[in-house]
């Protein structure tokens, strides 16, 4: 950890069979989840979906760019 206290932590992607072949390599204190993902899912034709999904990644985007400046400014 750096003297402010701020660490660079990598995200991973990796397949549910092969978390649970490896799940030795994947226990804590070294490693957390922190989200899971569905892949395959469609939300195509829900209205609500595209509007709630729009506004999470604006949000996501803004508090990303917020975060970055405040870090580098």
């Amino acid at each position: 950890m750096s003297k402010l206290g701020i660490k660079e932590v990598i995200v991973l992607t990796v397949d549910k069979k092969y978390y649970e072949k490896h799940i030795d390599i994947f226990k804590e204190p070294n490693t957390s989840i922190k989200s899971v993902f569905v892949e395959g899912e469609s939300h195509d034709k829900d209205e609500t979906h595209k509007l709630l999904l729009k506004k999470y990644m604006k949000a996501q985007k803004e508090l990303r760019d917020y975060e970055f400046n405040k870090r580098h400014k």
